[in-house]
């Protein structure tokens, strides 16, 4: 295996200047990014002038057909990420997918099992468990500091209208920011959703076509529930992309960013009661108080290098799209719907 991998980046929109400025610009040891594909003539000329990258590409073919390209690091809008991940997989190039990795579970399904059958290694990025507030919690609960998680609640409350492709999205909160909530619960219960009730909507006011905010309630396989609330019409409020949290286990309570920004604070019953509160470096979060994707890109690339499970595999987060878009199905129906 190389000591490094070459990395094709797809998509040169926003997100992708947050994986490039925050990883492939510090020339990490895992991964270069040695070329790039992006259909608008304007947007790879922007990257040629601001990034420096000296193979751009007006096709993913072409990239795909690059044999200095290992992985490819897919910064597309969802509508295309599962064919785009087929593509790579059948070309044999391990890929690293932003969240979602399908807008449907027919078409994300269908992505994952083709990477399994190619041999290659399917990642996506849900950055936020690479928080450190976030890590450390989970470091509570895996350890079993605090019991069994019985009950857990999130709240994300933003002003904030998605941005580009999103505000004409007929589906805009929930799967491109509750998303992450769904995602954290999971890794904090370490289970999955089965079943789930939700209410979401807009203001006359909203400038987005999709819901602006909701209001989830997931069941987990072991008895767990975990309420998620979140609004993006929250007028005058700093943006937290965190959220924060309350985690009630058996043997203690946790909260997390909810009595100071970047914080865990820990009640442990019967173990000296509440601990110190951990507060963790403004400067390991971006200027937005969103964590870089530094971690997350490197994890990834290490565990390709080592041939190990990437932190978020496409299998694992297939619980994660299934039921966001139950959450959709409970809103249209005012049921509560099963997560399959």
């Amino acid at each position: 295996m190389k000591k490094s991998l070459g990395v094709g980046l797809i998509g040169c929109g926003g997100i992708s200047r947050g994986h490039v400025n925050d990883y492939y610009k510090k020339n990490p040891e895992a991964a270069r990014l040695v070329a790039a594909a992006e259909i608008s003539p304007e947007l790879r000329q922007r990257y040629i002038n601001d990034f420096n990258i000296g193979t751009m590409y007006a096709s993913v073919q072409e990239l795909l057909a690059d044999p200095n390209v290992d992985v490819v690091d897919i910064c597309t809008p969802p509508d295309s990420h599962s064919e785009l991940i087929q593509m790579a997989a059948r070309a044999g190039k391990h890929v690293l997918c932003e969240k979602p990795i399908a807008s449907d579970m027919e078409s994300a399904v269908r992505a994952v099992e083709v990477a399994e059958e190619c041999g290659v290694v399917l990642g996506v990025m849900q950055n936020y468990r690479f928080r450190p507030e976030y890590l450390e919690a989970h470091n509570y609960l895996i350890n079993n500091k605090l019991g069994r998680p019985f009950f857990g609640t999130m709240e994300g409350f933003f002003n904030w209208n998605g941005g580009s492709y999103r505000t004409q999205s007929s589906r805009m909160l929930i799967i491109e920011q509750a998303y992450h909530y769904i995602d954290l619960l999971r890794y904090l219960f370490n289970d999955d959703v089965v079943r789930v009730y939700a209410a979401a909507g807009k203001s006359e006011a909203a400038q987005v076509a999709g819901e602006s905010w909701g209001s989830l309630t997931l069941h987990f396989s072991r008895g767990a529930v975990g309420t998620i609330v979140a609004s993006g019409e929250c007028h005058g409020f700093q943006a937290n992309w965190g959220g924060s949290a309350v985690i009630q286990c058996t043997a203690g309570t946790m909260e997390i960013n909810r009595k100071q920004l970047f914080s865990l604070n820990v009640y442990v019953v019967g173990g000296g009661g509440h601990y110190p509160l951990q507060t963790f470096p403004k400067e390991e979060y971006s200027a937005n108080t969103n964590a870089p994707f530094t971690r997350p890109l490197d994890a990834f690339y290490q565990t390709v290098l080592d041939g190990r499970k990437p932190p978020v595999s496409g299998r694992d987060n297939l619980n994660t799209l299934a039921t966001a878009l139950a959450c959709y199905d409970s809103i249209a129906s005012a049921q509560a719907i099963n997560v399959n």
